[in-house]
């Protein structure tokens, strides 16, 4: 069965479900991190591919999530239910060299920060094309939303009277406080006139006290010598 060579190791594909072997996309996810496992599982989501690596069980350094007989269960658990994956195993020993059917990938794994990242970046950007473009439909509807309260907001200042400043409001209090004032001095003024020529006109037209009595006293003398007259 052909092998694949990339880094330095040498593997066989033992399984493959839903057609999920991509030798562009494995070269690509491929890291130095995984020459280490003796088993790689490469399952699909979200059109992207994730690599994750097993320890045969007998290695010393398996342990129960790391271990092979684990990966049925990651693949029911963490995978996509249905996803297509792949298994790679890695052959043991020295180095194999290539042979007519054997798919030669790299000499030397990518690294993430080459061209995986930048593979990665533009699955995700691609995948992702959608949803920001959604969202800055939105961003934008808001924005019109905002600049139209704004405007009307402006426009309710503008038809509104001007306010008044807290200096002429004072001032305003003030004179209308001189004003009443006034008037009522005013007011005042004219009740003790009123009040000084009403006692003037009394004064004038009442008789002294004196002349009244004496007036009194000659018309009752009078009257005394008539009825003495009348008698005689």
């Amino acid at each position: 069965m052909a092998l694949i060579h990339i880094g330095g190791k040498s593997y066989e594909l033992v399984h493959e479900n839903r057609s999920g072997w991509n030798a562009e996309a494995f070269r690509n996810r491929y890291s130095e991190v995984l020459e280490r496992y003796d088993y790689i599982i490469g399952d699909w989501g979200y059109n992207q591919l994730r690599l994750k690596g097993f320890f045969r069980d007998a290695n010393g350094k398996a342990t129960k999530d790391s271990a092979f007989s684990y990966a049925s269960d990651y693949i029911n658990e963490y995978c996509n239910f249905g996803c297509a994956y792949f298994v790679l195993e890695k052959k043991n020993g020295g180095r194999i060299e290539p042979g007519d059917e054997d798919l030669n990938l790299l000499e030397e794994p990518v690294r993430h920060s080459g061209a995986a990242s930048r593979e990665a970046a533009a699955e995700v950007k691609a995948q992702s094309g959608g949803q920001a473009s959604a969202q800055t439909g939105a961003q934008q509807a808001q924005g019109a939303q905002t600049a139209a309260k704004r405007s009307g907001e402006q426009m309710t200042d503008e038809t509104a009277p001007p306010k008044e400043h807290h200096g002429g409001g004072r001032r305003q209090r003030h004179q209308q406080r001189a004003d009443g004032q006034e008037k009522r001095q005013d007011g005042q003024a004219r009740r003790r006139d009123n009040r000084r020529g009403g006692k003037h006109h009394d004064q004038k037209n009442r008789k002294p006290v004196k002349s009244v009595a004496a007036h009194e006293a000659a018309a009752a003398s009078e009257t005394g010598r008539s009825k003495n007259g009348g008698r005689s």
